[in-house]
């Protein structure tokens, strides 16, 4: 499934092949970097173990950094930033996502801001959605700071209900997170209250958050994560969820926790922070991306860990939330580790695999974890081996869970 918005990104293609000088472009570039919300990627000097990296053009240093591009599932985009032997610089994402750098994958352009059509995409059971954006690259000569944005805002016209406006409410929804999505609590809302056709950045932008008050009317905000439906509706029958997790010893310390809530019509809503609460629509609910931070006892690293949701919501995982109640949940503990264990055959011969796989207690697959910013290489891994009782090992195996 592709979809494009319907202004900026067709704009941006007209610029792209060539209709629009080259001065007015780079100054387009501009005005959109000015409007975007960026996220700075963490530059390494080694390359990722499973890129193969092949660039023509001589350069005299290479740094690498990675980030995903839509939900936590999907295959991670690896950037090179190569500085040439000039001082200037080339940039290079796989945006086709097949681990491999080369010529094709330049980023067009010169100067500090570089644009590029990617793929937010959406995995679920190795069901792979695309949805089209653009992307935007910064990055200043003589530094080592590299930044993403997305370029691409979605617009919608909406009749709220309970409002009195006849003729639609123009929306906006922009990405603040630069992660292809546009439902996170990062992100941002923007609404023409007055009808002037303009959105005032100050007046008529707000936080995407569950439930809105927008000059003296409550509104809940209903939308999927890629942008596809957006509804505004009288909030009236509320209840108040909370998420309340612990680190596992009273010396940890959880410095940052993000749980994203799914509901059963398909909306989609964030909580930041430890014992984060928030007002939701009634209905049933289940935690679909966690994302936490804690700094272990006894060490000064930062380890972040992403988990998410691999399968169908089990019946225990739901979270009913009624009128005027208050449910509270940790979606964190208790951990689970399991391991599904693969026997293959070949050339008469067989072999066995082993894949690790930690779920918190609200039923999310680990699929990334990060130690002070390194994602690969010399990251954290899960040893596993199979042995019979009083035997070596049959057979081992290692895993980064991303």
């Amino acid at each position: 499934m592709t979809w494009r918005s319907r202004s900026m990104v067709a704009w941006l293609t007209w610029c792209m092949i060539g209709l629009v000088p080259e001065s007015s472009f780079g100054e387009d570039l501009r005005e959109l970097s000015r409007a975007a919300r960026w996220k700075a990627l963490t530059l390494q000097q080694n390359a990722p173990d499973d890129l193969v990296v092949n660039i023509p053009h001589p350069a005299a240093k290479l740094r690498f950094a990675e980030w995903v591009y839509g939900t936590p599932e999907s295959p991670r985009i690896a950037v090179v930033l190569a500085e040439t032997s000039d001082g200037s610089l080339l940039i290079y994402a796989d945006a086709d996502r097949d681990r491999g750098i080369s010529e094709r994958d330049l980023v067009a352009g010169q100067g500090e801001l570089r644009i590029l059509s990617m793929a937010a995409q959406h995995v679920v059971d190795n069901i792979v959605s695309e949805y089209s954006r653009q992307v935007l690259f910064r990055c200043r000569n003589g530094t080592t700071d590299l930044s993403v944005a997305t370029a691409t805002a979605i617009e919608h016209t909406v009749n709220p209900d309970g409002s009195e406006i006849s003729n639609g409410l123009k929306t906006r929804q922009i990405d603040g997170n630069a992660n292809g999505l546009f439902a996170d609590t990062a992100d941002l809302l923007q609404i023409d209250v007055n009808l002037d056709n303009r959105f005032d950045p100050f007046l008529e932008t707000f936080p995407f958050r569950p439930v809105l008050d927008v000059r003296g009317q409550r509104w809940f905000v209903k939308a999927d994560q890629f942008g596809i439906r957006l509804q505004l509706t009288s909030a009236t029958a509320t209840g108040r969820i909370r998420a309340v997790a612990t680190a596992r010893s009273e010396q940890d310390q959880i410095s940052e926790m993000i749980v994203t809530l799914s509901g059963e019509d398909g909306s989609v809503y964030s909580l930041t922070g430890v014992n984060a609460e928030t007002d939701l629509p009634v209905g049933r609910y289940a935690a679909s991306v966690l994302f936490v931070a804690f700094k272990p006892e006894g060490t000064d690293s930062t380890w972040e860990f992403t988990f998410s949701r691999d399968r169908e919501v089990s019946a225990k995982d739901w979270m009913d939330v009624t009128e005027g109640s208050s449910v509270e949940f940790d979606p964190i503990g208790p951990l689970v580790m399991n391991a599904e264990v693969e026997r293959t055959t070949r050339g008469g011969e067989g072999s066995l695999s082993i894949q690790p796989q930690l779920f918190t207690g609200s039923g999310l697959l680990i699929n990334q974890c990060e130690v002070d910013g390194s994602t690969y290489g010399s990251g954290p891994q899960c040893h596993v081996s199979l042995s019979n009782a009083d035997g070596p090992p049959l057979v081992q195996s290692s895993s980064g869970f991303a």
